[in-house]
């Protein structure tokens, strides 16, 4: 019932798979429920058309324009690694550390928000970030299932992504786009991208493919 992984470490290997022969390898080989499907788990076809889709999204320019906010974000990362590093043993949680990165940097390049993780204890957006990032037992043990027995999973209905998550960064998501089309406000991040496409669907059509994994 389980499924074999092969897990690519050699970086030739690597770019033959995501760039020259990305045809023969479109699906990621993760887990979706087909009702919560994510970019990052969903087959093909949809992730093909998907692709294509967000492509416009990606490209050098606009990845370039949100590369001194992952500097910035940086710079926090290495404050806190400062205050934090164990003055003994050198040690620190270096996954806890580059959870608050990425969410940092989700934050502010998907949604423009300033999350500010590392200063900011209990803000919903760390906090939903933890649960997704630093799973507990139970929903550990549902992913490491649903990876391994897919058929059984998708049977049942289990979700790849805890529901409380997925339902705040949803909400998050809808309030974010209505704030903007209804201020007409504007921002040079992913999301205004994705408001782009979502308003000029014939856009789409002259997407051009990228080499961009999601």
């Amino acid at each position: 019932m389980a499924v074999p992984t092969y897990l690519v470490i050699d970086l030739e290997i690597a770019k033959h798979v995501l760039t020259k022969d990305f045809s023969y390898f479109t699906d990621r080989g993760f887990y979706t429920n087909e009702k919560v499907l994510t970019s990052f788990s969903v087959g093909n076809p949809k992730w093909r058309n998907l692709r294509v889709k967000m492509s416009p999204a990606f490209t050098s320019g606009k990845l370039k324009g949100m590369f001194q906010t992952l500097v910035n974000n940086g710079s926090n990362l290495g404050n806190f690694l400062e205050k934090n590093i164990d003055g003994i043993t050198g040690l620190v949680d270096i996954k806890q550390a580059l959870a608050y990165y990425t969410i940092d940097n989700i934050g502010s390049c998907a949604f423009g928000l300033d999350c500010n993780s590392f200063e900011i204890p209990n803000s919903p957006f760390k906090k939903h970030g933890d649960n997704f990032f630093v799973p507990g037992n139970v929903q550990a043990f549902k992913t490491a299932f649903n990876m391994n027995f897919p058929k059984i999973a998708r049977t049942l209905g289990l979700r790849d992504v805890p529901r409380n998550v997925s339902d705040f960064f949803m909400s998050m998501v809808k309030d974010a786009v209505a704030y903007r089309e209804k201020n007409n406000y504007t921002k040079k991040d992913f999301l205004q991208s994705l408001i782009e496409m979502k308003n000029n669907p014939d856009a789409l059509q002259n997407g051009h493919k990228g080499t961009v994994v999601l």
